[in-house]
């Protein structure tokens, strides 16, 4: 075996199972443009298990997604997305007024929901790989 001076804990290890549920909340927008919701996201928004309705919004400045329960954060003139018992939901208008066509698929994490700007019972979902300052 090679000496390997970056040596970890992994290379030590000899065996472990590795679970296939990272806990992370995410959304993602895949290929075929659509929106899904990952379980720990929808655990988070405190979603039902089979479908339901989210309004959506897209911070262009911060690469963000923000969605809201429509009971919940009232916009006028907003048609929510259906998502089916899978969690997923066509969004190619979503992503064509975004202007994501260039970067699919593309995955969102939870940035959190205490954001000024955005209303109460929303919910941020940062692009993977953009450290956002807020502007």
């Amino acid at each position: 075996m090679p000496n390997n001076a970056n040596t970890g804990e992994a290379s030590r290890k000899q065996f472990e199972w590795i679970t296939n549920n990272s806990g992370e909340a995410y959304v993602t927008i895949d290929n075929q443009q659509r929106l899904y919701i990952s379980r720990p996201a929808r655990d988070l928004m405190n979603l039902p298990t089979e479908k339901f309705r989210l309004i959506a919004g897209y911070d262009f400045a911060n690469h963000r997604i923000v969605l809201a329960k429509p009971e919940v954060v009232r916009v006028t003139e907003v048609k929510p997305f259906k998502f089916d018992k899978r969690a997923y939901s066509n969004a190619k208008h979503f992503v064509s007024r975004a202007s994501l066509h260039d970067s699919l698929p593309t995955r969102f994490i939870y940035a959190g929901k205490d954001y000024s700007e955005y209303p109460e019972g929303s919910y941020a979902f940062v692009r993977e790989g953009h450290e956002s300052e807020d502007v």
